[in-house]
């Protein structure tokens, strides 16, 4: 598989020196092309701040997720790989997510003070000391390279995150979901596309996400379709604390993603 490049280095090219004059010459350069301003379509940043706004009103919420990642091949191959996860959010303190994958399921329990990775197949997990609130626990998740499922979404305001760096926005229009009606909107940003449908009611959920990564060769594609949401969950916080099943063994670290085991060794026979 290739890994993703994050940085492009570009050889330096010597200049020669004139013989006889023994001075450098010089070609005028010329000043880089201006970013060109972004293209906002009102109506689709409207409604991608409606739907951040009453994900943000809702005190708590469960909701299941089936993803699809394309994985691009040493050899330009694209292989689809799918995981089933389902989030729960208690505001402002409580998260739990069930990620399911063939030998990977991964489930993570916050608390308000602690982020516990759970590994059911290996009976083995891992606790982490996090800052007060689901902010905060994003914040420092990915600092210590754990990709917490669907992040940008349970933030207190996921709208400063969705639309950072954004170059275009438009309103595509209406489009079915399953049976549900959707607007469909689309992004970009530079190196990255990105499209939402969100639910065309008074309660304007997100239906689907779907992100095409630009820098990486192959532009693989990453699509999320939601469905089961609850907004008025009956949720108590010991259903976000971790309780070690018997012989469950606490490790060092344990990856969030397919590969890695115990303490990053490798993926466990």
């Amino acid at each position: 598989m290739r890994n993703r490049v994050t940085l492009w280095y570009v050889p330096l090219m010597c200049i020669a020196l004139a013989a006889a004059a023994g001075a450098a010459v010089t070609k005028p350069t010329k000043p880089p092309a201006p970013t060109p301003a972004p293209k906002i379509d009102l109506q689709a940043a409207r409604m991608l701040r409606q739907m951040t706004d009453y994900l943000t009103g809702l005190n708590g919420f469960t909701v299941h997720v089936d993803t699809t990642m394309e994985v691009v091949t040493a050899s330009g191959q694209i292989l689809d790989t799918d995981k089933s996860v389902d989030v729960s959010v208690l505001r402002p303190d409580h998260l739990r997510v069930e990620s399911r994958v063939p030998d990977h399921d991964r489930q993570f329990f916050y608390d308000g003070k602690t982020l516990t990775i759970y590994s059911p197949k290996q009976n083995v997990y891992t606790v982490m000391d996090v800052p007060p609130t689901i902010d905060g626990l994003i914040d420092v998740a990915r600092q210590r390279g754990v990709q917490m499922p669907l992040a940008d979404l349970v933030v207190s305001d996921p709208n400063p995150s969705l639309m950072k760096d954004t170059l275009s926005a438009i309103y595509v229009g209406q489009s079915l979901v399953g049976s549900c009606l959707t607007n469909q909107l689309a992004f970009q940003r530079k190196g990255l596309e990105w499209q939402i449908w969100i639910e065309d009611c008074p309660n304007p959920l997100p239906r689907r996400v779907a992100i095409v990564d630009k820098q990486v060769p192959g532009s693989p594609r990453f699509i999320a379709t939601m469905s089961d949401w609850n907004v008025n969950p009956a949720l108590d916080a010991g259903f976000f604390v971790f309780t070690p099943p018997e012989g469950a063994r606490k490790v060092p670290s344990l990856s969030s993603q397919p590969g890695q085991g115990p303490a990053g060794r490798g993926k466990s026979k």
